[in-house]
């Protein structure tokens, strides 16, 4: 069962879209629900292999115009690294940067942009390969860790630069949980930093500014670090004061490692004693079940909703359209979201309107009787004993 797991996550991990800086990473990052649910494109192999094949000539095109060639070459290392294709990626990154270098000495704001971009997207790639292969062999983190070192002295207030070099020491450092306590997580965030007070702000006062947005930015990139990247968001959302949606991301992270994905720091992360160590932040969360139906709900219609939307991706791709040339590629395709199921009735048994009237007019009858009854008690107690005279009957 496990390894069907992991074969079915492989075959999906070309397809998901991804946040290296190319023509389909958004300008805002995603919404932390949506990433929660897994709302967003995953497209199809057959969408980046289309991609390559269309900017292939324009790369090679030593005479075509500068930019057009620099974003070209961020595309394709991009469609290359859906793929999986991380050697190619490099390659062409490497071929972007030289390009970059020498543009910027006749046109220095466009070159000094571009080159910012070739070293991050180079830098992920280096990290995104490692991630595959692992092992000892650390010579693309060092590499990584180098090229954010150039990118940062070329970019020095970039805070996707700084949490680039983060996730690389972390990796280097190879921490692994040891089995009590709080699992490790890519943001050092534990039980002090907890205490020290949650609400807006808490995150830049701890020094991790922008992080939750560059983290749903790393998951759905769709790599072997999504684990982590939701156990780290559930604990940025929580220390924000944002309970709700750190529920929702650590749920999510529950999902992908009953599915087999493994978290950086534990081999095993199937059994309730492992999940423990990565849920400290959430105690006392009364209607955890409840929020897990809903969220398995969210989850079932973000997948219909991203099966639909590559059926009609692929169909259109069979005719030799793409989303990059063709303005009417979208044309037809229904956007609206899958319904959310209705919420079960309350299972507390509630009277129908005509019983609840009647009970009603009972009890106003029943009161009636009552005042009645008491004051038939009260004239007899008169008659019996009448009052004593007052001082002027005297």
């Amino acid at each position: 069962m496990r390894l069907a797991s992991l074969t079915l996550i492989l075959l999906m991990l070309p397809a998901l879209a991804g946040q290296m800086w190319h023509r389909d990473r958004p300008a805002n990052p995603p919404a932390v629900a949506d990433v929660i649910a897994a709302s967003y494109d995953r497209f199809p192999a057959a969408y980046h292999e289309a991609r390559i094949l269309r900017l292939q000539p324009l790369i090679e095109d030593a005479a075509g115009e500068a930019q057009a060639r620099l974003e070209a070459f961020d595309d394709c290392a991009a469609a290359h690294s859906a793929l999986g294709q991380h050697d190619a990626a490099v390659l062409l990154l490497d071929r972007k940067l030289a390009l970059a270098r020498e543009v910027r000495d006749a046109t220095p704001e466009l070159g000094l942009l571009h080159l910012r971009r070739g070293l991050a997207n180079k830098s992920r790639v280096l990290v995104r390969r490692w991630l595959i292969v692992g092992g000892a062999d650390t010579t693309d983190l060092t590499d990584a860790r180098t090229v954010i070192e150039t990118w940062q002295a070329e970019d020095p207030f970039s805070a996707e630069a700084r949490f680039a070099a983060r996730e690389v020491a972390w990796l280097l450092t190879g921490v692994r949980w040891k089995g009590e306590g709080p699992m490790p997580n890519l943001l050092g965030i534990d039980a002090d930093t907890m205490r020290q007070g949650k609400g807006a702000g808490a995150l830049a006062r701890e020094g991790y500014a922008g992080a939750i947005d560059l983290m749903v930015r790393r998951i759905v990139e769709g790599d072997w670090l999504a684990t982590d990247y939701l156990y780290a968001l559930s604990l940025a959302l929580e220390l924000e004061g944002r309970r709700d949606e750190a529920i929702g991301a650590w749920l999510r992270m529950e999902e992908l490692c009953m599915q087999g994905r493994h978290l950086w720091t534990s081999s095993n992360n199937s059994t309730s004693r492992t999940l423990n160590a990565t849920a400290w932040h959430l105690r006392d969360v009364p209607d955890l079940e409840a929020r897990r139906a809903t969220f398995a709900e969210s989850r079932r219609a973000a997948d219909s909703w991203v099966q639909r939307r590559n059926q009609h991706m692929l169909a259109k791709l069979s005719n030799g359209g793409h989303p990059d040339t063709d303005q009417a590629f979208w044309q037809g395709w229904d956007n609206t979201p899958e319904a959310m199921p209705t919420p079960p009735p309350d299972t507390q048994t509630k009277p129908e309107p005509e019983v609840s009237n009647m009970l009603v007019t009972a009890g106003i009858a029943a009161l009636a009787v009552l005042l009645f009854t008491l004051a038939g008690v009260a004239i007899f107690f008169v008659r019996r004993h009448p009052a004593a005279p007052s001082v002027d009957e005297m």
